[in-house]
């Protein structure tokens, strides 16, 4: 669970200060001394704000697995896909091979093989410009 907090202060040539102050998270459950406050203002509050917390987190972990097993079936569904094309584009080269047009052939297989090589030997997507920075920036702060 990710904590945030920004700070920003100000000091003006005279001499007055400001600072503002603001803090984030994305915990389900509020601290407990927010509780203690909420008990201490509305008991019968803190027993809702429970409630509510177990029944968000429930949805969130139900989100999350769907999520996971869309992104499982979409990563195994390009395996087969790429799987298919490759096999696809080398089954037309041998056939266009055995019919007396090898040029067509190398063509086909040849960029079918460059492209599968290619795939192999780098082995991960590029990411996104922003991503990559955000990736990097993290690794920076390490």
């Amino acid at each position: 669970m990710s904590n945030r907090r920004t700070e920003i202060q100000h000091q003006s040539s005279d001499g007055e200060h400001f600072q503002v102050t603001a803090h984030e998270t994305d915990s389900p459950i509020l601290p407990i001394g927010h509780l203690e406050q909420l008990h201490q203002f509305r008991p019968d509050l803190v027993d809702w704000v429970l409630q509510r917390t177990e029944a968000e987190a429930e949805e969130r972990r139900r989100r999350q697995r769907r999520i996971d097993r869309f992104i499982f079936i979409e990563r195994v569904g390009g395996l087969f896909g790429g799987i298919w094309v490759a096999l696809a584009g080398m089954s037309a080269a041998v056939y266009l091979a055995v019919h007396e047009a090898q040029a067509v052939a190398a063509v086909i297989g040849g960029g079918t093989l460059v492209s599968i090589v290619s795939i192999i030997i780098t082995g991960r997507r590029r990411l996104p410009a922003r991503e990559e920075f955000q990736l990097r920036e993290k690794e920076s702060k390490r």
